[in-house]
């Protein structure tokens, strides 16, 4: 675990549970915390955070929120996730960081709701999903059928 270093993203309300929780499991010494709102500070290099390339695990909670690619919220979020890893050693194997969307508001409006949040880890055109070509799934039909194909990625 002590190569592995993991981001918690979340709304301020949950704040204190996320702390301990990960202070129960002692693995709060590989975290850092920061709030949903606030994830800039990791592209700014902040001196309370790593830098984004050195988190190998990423988790947001309310990622319900996260559907807007147009927010700043979003573009932040998908860059630190986006950005290969920096270290390619301890659980975490390979470039790519793991990501878990956490949210107990699961319901999504329409098919691009799921197609941007699984784009904020995965390139739309060239994903290691078993469908490959996000847009051209969505594209085919927007409605059902693309909601259909992207729920089996997830």
């Amino acid at each position: 675990m002590e190569n592995t270093k993991i981001l918690v993203a979340y709304p301020p309300a949950v704040e204190k549970n996320w702390k301990d929780t990960f202070k129960n499991f002692n693995i709060d010494k590989y975290t850092k915390f920061i709030t949903n709102g606030s994830l800039e500070k990791i592209l700014t290099e902040h001196q309370d955070y790593w830098k984004k390339e050195e988190y190998d695990l990423v988790i947001a909670d309310e990622a319900h929120r996260f559907r807007n690619h147009k927010t700043d919220a979003f573009k932040n979020l998908q860059l630190i996730c986006k950005s290969p890893r920096a270290n390619q050693e301890g659980l975490i194997k390979g470039s790519q960081k793991k990501v878990i969307l956490v949210s107990a508001t699961p319901l999504n409006n329409r098919p691009d709701d799921i197609f941007y949040q699984i784009q904020m880890f995965q390139d739309a055109r060239q994903s290691t999903l078993p469908i490959t070509n996000l847009t051209a799934a969505i594209s085919e039909n927007p409605t059902k059928l693309g909601l259909i194909k992207l729920k089996k990625c997830l």
